[in-house]
């Protein structure tokens, strides 16, 4: 929260023990640099509002340690990684949102077992939500707003979907997008939601009277 310019300048990498940077709500340009990925023992990586451009280095997804990448408001562009919790053990955070990342979701993220945080709102990410996104039992923000899934895949809300986690879920937020099907009785499981906004989709049918079972809920 400066007034920082110009670049992240490569050498940073060599600062082989720095475990925290973060440089947020700068002026910071120019591309993410891949040498970050090259930090070990980092655990928190905050880039976020400054005017990155480019894509982000798949090196960034392979530091062991993480855990969070925090790349919200830039002008990253491109498709992330299908691998890209591979190597991300301890991730508990990814915020991705207000960028103009495309392509789909990948399908692995599940493999981020710690993951508390998913936000990816306002990008052009395109298809459905990933199958294996109930399996988070640590999950407790999920926000997927103004982007370009379709089909009615709401992760967990059909009877399929119940018994495999998210079920310490708060947050679950997945308006403006095309969206379309049924809204299942079934999401009341989620017992512990405050939040709830399916707005601007292309949903039909009835809003579940179970939606009454949630206590916590507030929006």
């Amino acid at each position: 929260m400066n007034q920082f310019s110009g670049e992240i300048t490569f050498s940073l990498s060599n600062l082989t023990k720095l475990e925290v940077l973060r440089i947020q709500r700068n002026f910071v340009q120019v591309d993410v640099p891949w040498e970050l990925g090259d930090l070990g023992y980092m655990v928190i990586l905050d880039l976020q509002y400054n005017h990155l451009t480019g894509s982000i280095p798949p090196s960034i997804f392979n530091s062991m340690m993480m855990q969070v990448i925090a790349l919200s408001g830039n002008n990253l562009t491109g498709k992330l990684p299908t691998t890209i919790c591979d190597h991300l053990p301890n991730l508990e955070g990814l915020y991705l949102s207000r960028n103009s990342l495309d392509g789909v979701i990948p399908p692995n993220l599940e493999k981020c077992r710690k993951l508390q945080v998913l936000s990816s709102s306002f990008n052009e990410f395109i298809g459905t939500i990933p199958r294996g996104l109930p399996n988070l039992t640590t999950l407790e923000i999920l926000n997927l707003r103004g982007q370009n899934l379709e089909e009615n895949k709401l992760p967990g809300t059909r009877p399929s979907d119940l018994g495999y986690g998210m079920l310490i879920l708060e947050v679950f937020i997945c308006a403006e997008n095309n969206l379309s099907g049924f809204i299942y009785a079934s999401i009341s499981n989620y017992s512990s939601l405050r939040v709830l906004n399916l707005s601007g989709n292309s949903f039909t049918g009835q809003i579940p009277e179970s939606l009454g079972n949630l206590k916590h809920l507030q929006f």
